[in-house]
């Protein structure tokens, strides 16, 4: 009986392990869809440079807590391949806005040196539980940014479905994944936000496509 409870962990957590694997794999290049789109279209229409820069703010916190708490590099491993995009998809939008200066070369410092600091462990853990719990607000508040954005827009633009799609699906995977890893329901409710607000930007999406497409025919 004892054995067999056993073997029934030992699956279970190689399960997690092999979602965990598919989710790093699938964030590599989850925002490559949406880089793509600015590169071809040389602008950056309807992708809200706010949102963008507030999501970063957010997966970097996410990514920061984890490394200090030392928690399972599985629990966040897709964060190292998500804030590298979301930095690369911010330096277009600054470049295609024409707000890329030293103002912002001076930002992004201050933002690795604040990085390196928090994640060396010498933060306190209540302060980094400060500090994961305020990422499910910015989470929420810059997918907000970004449906506000569209409605006003009321255009696609450059937004792709494709890397909202694949971050709804990682985020499903990984808040079933991340309870069983670390137990943490800070953590958890941020997930469980981030996919319901990641819905309403796929149907914005979806419904905004089909309307220009029924004005744009004869």
């Amino acid at each position: 009986m004892l054995n067999h409870e056993i073997n029934n962990n030992d699956s279970s957590t190689f399960h997690f392990y092999i979602i965990s694997f598919l989710i790093a794999l699938c964030s590599m290049f989850i925002k490559m869809p949406q880089i793509k789109n600015i590169l071809h279209a040389k602008k950056a229409k309807s992708v809200s440079l706010r949102a963008v820069l507030t999501e970063t703010c957010g997966h970097s916190i996410v990514l920061v807590y984890h490394f200090a708490m030392s928690y399972p590099f599985t629990s966040y491993s897709e964060y190292i391949f998500l804030v590298p995009q979301d930095l690369i998809l911010l330096c277009l939008l600054l470049y295609y806005n024409d707000r890329f200066d030293m103002r912002v070369v001076t930002g992004f410092m201050v933002y690795f040196f604040s990085c390196i600091f928090l994640a060396s462990g010498v933060i306190s853990n209540a302060v980094l539980k400060v500090a994961i719990i305020l990422a499910t607000p910015i989470s929420l508040f810059s997918k907000s940014l970004q449906i506000y954005s569209l409605h006003q827009s009321k255009d696609v633009g450059q937004l792709s479905l494709t890397t909202w799609f694949a971050t709804t699906v990682c985020s499903t995977a990984r808040l079933l994944t991340s309870f069983h890893e670390t137990g943490d329901h800070a953590v958890s409710i941020n997930f469980l936000c981030s996919i319901l607000l990641n819905l309403v930007i796929m149907a914005q999406i979806v419904y905004y496509n089909r309307v220009n497409r029924k004005e744009k025919l004869p």
